[in-house]
């Protein structure tokens, strides 16, 4: 019987062994598998990780290339209305100083002074000045006088003349007259020799040009100015003598080309010169002359 007992003893340690084993055997699989779902799982989160990471990255390129697209097409905007306002404001000045030209030359023929285009262009040569603004719109009113000038077609109407001289003293029997000549009549003032004009430039604080002929003094507005935007180009201004406009070349900050535009006309109002035509004189002689 004891050795029944002892069998069975030894039957039972040997299923608790196989069990123990296979258990064993049973939870290594299992912990295994779980660290093959685990290495799953975490390389399947880094790829969705990965994914997500490259989505936004390209989200804020779009979003910073947009950005940088629309900054820069604003600044080449500002940039164009800047220039085109400059060009209008400098169209708008040189039709206004066209105007007091005109106004100033009018004003300057009606009171009589005997002023014309060549003694504004010789005293314009005889001005020195180191001031580049100063020169530049010395310039401008050169190109405007030799302008004005070509238009002069004809010599304005002959203004009336003035009534006869009477005629001087006598000379004696038999000797021809000696004596001065007679008055020219009252349609002048007489001058010997005739002084030209005095014309004098100042570019004041404000950088407004005035010419000032004879004492009397005519503003022809700024000729200086601040400084235009930072990078809008250097602008140059020429008048197309065929058509009469101002074409202004600039570089385009935006395209980086050299681009052209009617700036308006450079032609300025039409300024006529009234020639005054001094009849001859009469002399009458003496009886016994």
């Amino acid at each position: 019987m004891n050795s029944d007992s002892e069998q069975a003893r030894e039957t039972a340690a040997e299923f608790v062994g196989r069990l123990g084993d296979e258990q064993e055997a049973r939870l290594g699989e299992r912990v295994a598998a779980m660290e093959r779902r685990f290495r799953r799982d975490r390389l399947k989160d880094g790829l969705i990780v990965a994914v997500i990471m490259l989505i936004i990255g390209g989200v804020l390129y779009n979003l910073f290339t947009n950005r940088e697209q629309d900054l820069r097409g604003s600044i080449a905007e500002d940039r164009s209305a800047d220039i085109s306002a400059a060009l209008s404001e400098q169209e708008a000045a040189q039709q206004t100083q066209a105007q007091q030209l005109e106004d100033f030359l009018a004003a300057q023929q009606a009171a009589g002074v005997p002023l014309t285009a060549a003694d504004l262009k010789s005293a314009i040569a005889g001005v020195s000045t180191d001031d580049p603004a100063l020169k530049a719109a010395l310039e401008a009113l050169a190109e405007q006088l030799a302008m004005v000038e070509a238009q002069v077609k004809q010599p304005g109407p002959a203004g009336p003349s003035g009534p006869t001289g009477s005629a001087g003293p006598s000379g004696e029997d038999g000797a021809p007259y000696s004596g001065p000549p007679p008055s020219d009549g009252e349609d002048g003032q007489d001058c010997d020799p005739c002084s030209p004009p005095s014309i004098s430039f100042q570019l004041n604080a404000a950088g407004e040009l005035v010419v000032t002929i004879d004492g009397a003094s005519v503003n022809l507005g700024v000729v200086t100015g601040a400084q235009g935007p930072q990078g809008a180009g250097q602008v140059d201004m020429q008048c197309d003598q065929a058509t009469g406009r101002w074409v202004a070349t600039y570089l385009d900050p935006a395209t980086g080309a050299t681009s052209t535009r009617d700036a308006g006309s450079c032609v300025p109002p039409t300024v006529t010169e009234t020639v005054t035509v001094t009849p001859p004189t009469s002399v009458e002689s003496s009886p016994n002359g």
